[in-house]
């Protein structure tokens, strides 16, 4: 016969003071929370300067944390799908201030809140115009002839197609979380990725029109990247001109850009210095998590300090 359990026992009194005590823990965390104000809660906070504008686009140059360890400067570029501000979401978790403290010159540029009047912007405005005035102003700035690229998910679409248009201007490429073969994960999950990123998507700030068609139509579903059939300004993006050294990171655990979409760049770039990052976590975890952290910002630091 089983044995019977027996109620556990719970005095009245007991029950209220448990009770008052969560009310109690209520009322503080809900006048806590009253008393935060939206500027209070604060984000990309690693100082920069303005130094570039031109229509919605804005270039900034960040403020040295260390002395320099890496010559060449760095441009970070993230996607119209998000914003950089992931880069640098809080002090201690900023892949920005990370390479900054690690000796590397950091730009970033920001595409701004493209609204309706931007609906016919393509692809093509924001690599071969926005994108290429930016590397030609930081080169000028420098007195150089090359600087290097850090290209975040849509953003690494953005530096790998500027790289393969204009190899001759990138020192070294540094890719995160970049999908190049939009149809390198297995036929099964095909359905439940693109749900995925049209949630994401859906999530962000509005898309340029005519360069999300491109994005969906030309990119994600006939696959015209990894294919070398993808062009920018007519000019065809043939992922064999990329020959400058190339750092590929991805996320073990990413389910929006999974590591197979990323790593088929190995297999097309005509670089003879390719080399892969792989970091625990997800597609934000890379940014955000405690173990990636770790090793992104010393990762991407010493690879570049090696290539200078």
């Amino acid at each position: 016969m089983a044995e019977q359990r027996r109620p556990i026992d719970i005095k009245p009194e007991q029950a209220l003071r448990e009770a008052a005590s969560l009310a109690e823990k209520i009322a503080r965390g809900t006048e806590l929370f009253a008393k935060l104000r939206d500027e209070e809660v604060t984000i990309a906070t690693t100082p920069k300067d303005e130094v570039w504008r031109q229509d919605k686009v804005t270039l900034h140059h960040y403020r040295p944390l260390a002395e320099k360890t890496v010559a060449i400067p760095v441009l970070i570029v993230y996607g119209l799908i998000g914003r950089y501000t992931m880069a640098d979401l809080q002090e201690d978790r900023s892949l920005v201030r990370n390479l900054l403290n690690l000796g590397v010159d950091l730009y970033v540029v920001d595409w701004g809140d493209p609204s309706r009047a931007d609906r016919w912007l393509t692809l093509d405005d924001y690599i071969d115009g926005y994108l290429a005035d930016c590397v030609r102003f930081i080169a000028q700035q420098h007195e150089i002839d090359k600087i290097s690229l850090l290209g975040i998910c849509e953003g690494g679409v953005f530096t790998t197609c500027y790289a393969a248009l204009h190899p001759d201007t990138v020192k070294t490429l540094v890719l995160t979380i970049t999908p190049i073969d939009f149809h390198g994960d297995t036929v099964d999950n095909r359905l439940a990725n693109f749900l995925r990123m049209e949630k994401w998507i859906a999530d962000r700030p509005h898309h340029p029109g005519e360069a999300a068609k491109q994005w969906l139509k030309d990119l994600y579903q006939d696959n015209k990247l990894v294919n070398n059939v993808f062009t920018i300004n007519g000019r065809r993006v043939d992922l064999r001109n990329i020959t400058m050294p190339v750092l590929n990171v991805f996320a073990k655990d990413d389910h929006i850009i999974p590591p197979a979409t990323s790593q088929a760049l190995s297999a097309k770039v005509g670089s003879k210095d390719y080399s892969e990052l792989a970091l625990p976590g997800g597609h934000v975890g890379v940014f955000v998590g405690g173990k990636s952290q770790a090793l992104l910002g010393s990762g991407i630091a010493n690879w570049l300090a090696e290539r200078q």
